[in-house]
């Protein structure tokens, strides 16, 4: 017989009910944004020069941040504030890329970031291939946990020596083989590899924010996302009112108006960049969105205030 969940630690209908009686215009707006930002990624590649930037800004960056403006609103929908902040976090990462890419130099950062993808595609292959060094480490931690070795399987070598016969050949043409170069030479002093950023001497995702002069939504929107993706405070799960132990119930809305400002702020941002670049006779079209349709739903947000009930939680 299936398991019900706790009638108040995971209330579902309660959640959705609460979103769907305060939340319509909030819910529709997320929708719209990522409705238009589906479309933009076509147009704007149609437009392009259809080189690596274009690629890497419209196809895979922007993607990335349309497909977490629609998680947050499939998430939302159903009340799943909390978890919510994930997919929030990462459309605020892709979009430090989108920015650091059509910042400057772009054809270059572009070829970093895809070489650098390969290359981990490389270490991953490597991984199947007994004798490697990469395949000994993946050895000694399955061991660790009991899982079935993926060593000495025919048909995961055979995969794995065809993922690197392609990854040499796409490595080895001209406009990649410097870059490869750059991360080999790095690899020799560090013993890894870096994050294809790290070549212009930005270590981390924080330095990255503050290159681009959003270390204001880092703390704000980034940091918050980290703090849920690593379960890093109590207060997300549980209160402690006069010694008493309060839980909080797993879906709730009461970071609402923060999530829907994070999400609408990075994406309307990196949109209009993407825009500017491409497609610029449209860029009246979305100013004139956001102000007309979107910015008032992220501005006038009703307030949840909850109430915690320690009896029948714990």
């Amino acid at each position: 017989m299936p398991e019900k969940p706790h009638p108040t630690l995971l209330d579902r209908s309660e959640a959705r009910a609460q979103i769907a009686a305060n939340f319509g215009s909030q819910m529709e707006t997320l929708r719209d944004v990522a409705n238009y930002g589906s479309n933009l990624i076509v147009r704007a590649f149609v437009s392009s020069p259809r080189d690596m930037t274009a690629i890497v800004t419209c196809y895979v960056f922007l993607k990335q941040i349309v497909a977490m403006v629609d998680a947050v609103h499939v998430l939302l929908s159903e009340g799943a504030g909390y978890a919510s902040h994930l997919p929030a976090r990462s459309a605020f990462e892709a979009s430090l890329y989108l920015h650091y890419v059509i910042e400057n130099d772009s054809e270059r950062r572009a070829r970093r970031y895809y070489v650098a993808d390969i290359r981990e595609q490389q270490g991953w292959a490597r991984k199947l291939i007994a004798g490697t060094p990469e395949a000994e480490g993946l050895e000694e931690l399955r061991k660790s946990i009991n899982l079935e070795s993926f060593l000495g399987n025919p048909e995961n070598t055979a995969v794995a020596n065809a993922m690197l016969q392609d990854a040499a050949r796409v490595l080895g043409q001209p406009e990649f083989l410097a870059i490869d170069a750059e991360f080999d030479a790095i690899r020799r002093r560090r013993k890894r590899d870096v994050a294809w950023y790290a070549l212009d001497g930005i270590s981390n995702i924080r330095q990255l924010a503050k290159h681009l002069g959003s270390f204001a939504e880092y703390e704000t929107f980034y940091s918050r996302g980290s703090q849920a993706m690593h379960s890093g405070t109590y207060k997300d799960h549980i209160r402690i009112i006069d010694n008493q132990l309060h839980a909080i119930p797993i879906r709730h809305i009461m970071d609402f108006n923060h999530l829907i400002q994070s999400v609408l702020i990075v994406a309307v941002s990196s949109m209009r960049r993407v825009v500017e670049r491409y497609r610029s006779g449209e860029i009246n079209d979305l100013n004139r969105r956001y102000l007309t349709e979107w910015r008032a739903a992220m501005m006038h947000t009703p307030t949840v205030n909850y109430e915690f009930n320690a009896t029948g939680v714990i």
